[in-house]
């Protein structure tokens, strides 16, 4: 792009909103560095394609409040909690854990 700007920019002037666009008359226009603070969640379900079974959850969360890895997985052992690992005996139990996980590391 032109001015040395690649992705990120700052642009100042004055600004006209109608609706969902603003319009920029005559902006300056410079570059910036922005680095935003994301949280990044991978979800992996593995279930039964014919019986609609869930077999486990999957989760690896990055973000500022560090890194979250886990697995929920339905099995025979009754509610065995390890470090990385969790075996729940019914899916029900398994989706709630998983989601109340979930959202103590990302509130909505």
């Amino acid at each position: 792009m032109e001015k040395s700007i690649n992705s990120q920019m700052k642009i100042t002037g004055v600004a006209e909103s109608k609706g969902s666009i603003t319009k920029f008359t005559n902006p300056i226009i410079e570059p910036v560095e922005v680095s935003p603070n994301f949280t990044i969640a991978s979800i992996d379900i593995e279930t039964g394609a014919k019986t609609n079974q869930l077999y486990s959850i999957a989760v690896h969360i990055t973000g500022k409040k560090g890194e979250y890895k886990k697995v929920f997985m339905i099995g025979e052992n009754q509610n065995v909690i390890l470090n990385l690992f969790i075996s729940l005996q019914m899916k029900e139990i398994c989706l709630q854990t998983f989601l109340l996980g979930l959202k103590k590391l990302i509130p909505i």
